[in-house]
């Protein structure tokens, strides 16, 4: 655990009062054991210069062997972390390592007693402060990431930079649907031709624990699986499709395979409770990692990725899509979805688009 008030110290010496000790307030103790005053120090400088325009700081930092440290410091948003997530992806980057943390609010004082002031006109709106913290949710994602394959040149990061600005941008006024149409194709894409093809679904060891440490406000995900290409991306939109918000993570991959804790809530910071919830949470997230893998044998992995989302989103507002999503377990029934959500965009617009409880009824 960090010496807290040697960090108090350091920090203030650096930055105004008021935004050290709404720092300090509003991250987990975690974040300060991971992090030292530097760094800490560093993501609270990003969060000063942090506007509606420019929602977002990336900072990165090559390391040996062609690997890369990134810092990502931005306002919160819903789906924040699966567009990063999806953006490294496309930029040919694979994660090693990382972090993933969202502020809280901090403990809330006795509010003062309400001014009986007469109606007359209205005062002036107060200059803007900058000794006075935005009290806005943050994130501080951290990641370890090197090429997928030999690069002649490093990524783009300035470009990467601005392309999160703008989605970001996105994600804060509610525009998810937008943000999935500009890089569901691209994702897609970036995958090239997907090789080991295997007749079997690829096991995953999935843990859900609704009593471990943080419980009071959050649900814990252990996922541990082979590694594949966009895992991370693929994993926070299938909790995204499910109204899932991660509020912090820990990342890890040795060896190939994945082990990677999740801390969720649901889309409004509140604790998930609800058993039919939790059962579809974790049939989404195995769903998802195994409809990607068969993404090879559609006759056009684009489509099938496009129609997949839209698809699984409609269905899962259903009541009763638990029970039929169970015979997805079974790879022939899950190869004959890719196939048919990938065959033709006049069967998904004409037909499954509008009916898509007979989908599963025509393959099963």
């Amino acid at each position: 655990m960090a010496d807290m008030e040697q960090l108090e110290r350091e920090l203030l010496a650096r930055h105004p009062e008021r935004w050290v000790r709404h720092h300090l307030a509003s991250f987990p103790a975690d974040y300060f054991r991971v992090f030292d005053s530097t760094a800490v120090s560093r993501h609270l400088e990003a969060m000063r210069t942090l506007t509606d325009d420019r929602p977002v700081h990336v900072r990165t930092e090559s390391e040996c062997g062609g690997v890369w440290r990134v810092d990502v410091v931005g306002y919160d948003a819903f789906q924040f972390l699966s567009t990063v997530c999806t953006l490294l992806a496309m930029s040919g980057l694979s994660i090693l390592d990382g972090r993933v943390f969202t502020s809280q609010p901090p403990p809330s004082k006795p509010t003062a007693p309400v001014s009986r002031r007469v109606p007359g006109p209205k005062r002036p709106a107060r200059p803007s402060d900058p000794s006075r913290p935005d009290r806005r949710p943050r994130i501080v994602d951290v990641f370890r990431v090197r090429p997928l394959r030999p690069q002649t040149v490093g990524p783009d990061w300035e470009k990467f930079q601005d392309e999160l600005r703008d989605l970001t941008r996105l994600l804060r006024n509610d525009k998810h649907e937008e943000v999935n149409h500009r890089l569901i194709r691209r994702f897609v894409a970036a995958m090239g031709p997907l090789e080991g093809e295997l007749d079997t679904l690829e096991p995953i060891d999935l843990t859900i624990d609704v009593d471990g440490p943080a419980a009071a406000t959050t649900v814990r995900i252990r996922v541990r699986v082979r590694d594949s290409f966009g895992f991370l991306s693929l994993t926070a939109s299938a909790l995204a499709l499910c109204g899932i918000r991660i509020v912090q993570s820990e990342i890890r991959t040795i060896d190939d395979r994945v082990d990677d804790v999740l801390w969720v809530t649901d889309r409004w910071g509140h604790k998930i409770t609800s058993e039919s919830k939790l059962r579809e949470l974790r049939l989404s997230l195995i769903l998802i990692e195994h409809f990607s893998s068969r993404l090879p044998r559609a006759t056009d992995p684009e489509a099938a990725l496009v129609h997949f989302s839209r698809f699984a989103t409609e269905t899962m507002a259903r009541p009763d899509w638990v029970e039929e999503f169970e015979a997805l377990e079974k790879p022939e029934v899950l190869d004959a979805l890719v196939r048919m959500l990938g065959e033709s965009h006049f069967l998904w617009e004409d037909y499954l688009h509008a009916q898509p409880e007979n989908v599963l009824h025509m393959i099963c």
